[in-house]
């Protein structure tokens, strides 16, 4: 499998894509450092240390990006909707029972004026905290979206680039946040992550990036009429020519 390469993509992006793209520069540089190494035989058990820790960081980039893209998304339907009717209904719905079952006598204020603008959005980050929070899977993602902004299921339309081969991407990130959770725990023995496991798993999130901020912004016009996405995205530089022993992911070190 190839190193991930600085991308350029076209158009417009939320800015929780565009932040995703610029954090992940960090991942590239941790090739450009096998590569300084590579003719140091006493670099291998460090940078197996370093390959753990650059895939807890991949984990958490993919988290990051949701949350942040859900709480961006909210804010667009905010923006166009000119009353608390202009919600997705389930959070609507969501927010009406919190308050019915709120016992402060003043709750209801908490709607007057543009109240309900604010309230919605705080409402949606303690949504993406409590939803993804650190195990950002499949299941975890439709979750947050569907509570957020009310898009159902919307992992079921993620499909596997040709290039990534037969497995569906789906059980591919499953797998891959399950690996995070085992270094992340201290599993013992520690999990080897050769070069090959971090490059799966980046061009994997990648992959599911590009698709997550387009479904979510189809959504989104579908619901405003506009574009949501007014965001133009620059070239991320720091791209890695790989080497054949770096293509393959042959070593574990």
């Amino acid at each position: 499998m190839s190193v991930p390469r600085g991308k350029y993509f076209e158009g417009r992006a939320s800015r929780a894509r565009i932040a995703f793209h610029d954090s992940s520069v960090d991942v590239r540089s941790y090739y450009a450092l096998r590569q300084i190494l590579k003719e140091h035989p006493g670099a291998a058990r460090h940078l197996n240390n370093v390959g753990r820790g650059v895939y807890v960081m991949v984990s958490a980039l993919w988290e990051a990006y949701c949350e942040d893209l859900a709480l961006e998304a909210a804010e667009v339907l905010v923006r166009e909707a000119v009353t608390p009717d202009g919600l997705p209904p389930v959070l609507a719905r969501r927010i009406a029972l919190e308050l019915r079952t709120d016992k402060h006598e003043l709750s209801p204020w908490k709607l007057a004026g543009d109240g309900w603008r604010v309230l919605t959005l705080e409402r949606v980050a303690e949504i993406a905290r409590a939803t993804i929070f650190n195990t950002p899977k499949p299941s975890q993602v439709d979750e947050l979206f569907e509570r957020a902004i009310g898009i159902p299921a919307l992992s079921s339309g993620w499909t596997t680039p040709p290039e990534m081969g037969d497995a569906l991407i789906q059980n591919v990130l499953l797998e891959c946040i399950q690996l995070r959770g085992l270094i992340a725990h201290g599993a013992s023995p520690r999990p080897v992550i050769s070069k090959s496991k971090v490059s799966e798993f980046i061009q994997t999130i990648q992959s599911l990036v590009e698709q997550t901020d387009n479904a979510v912004g189809a959504f989104l016009h579908e619901r405003t009429g506009s574009n949501p996405w007014n965001n133009k995205p620059a070239t991320v530089d720091g791209s890695v020519e790989a080497d054949d022993d770096d293509a393959d992911g042959g070593s574990d070190a």
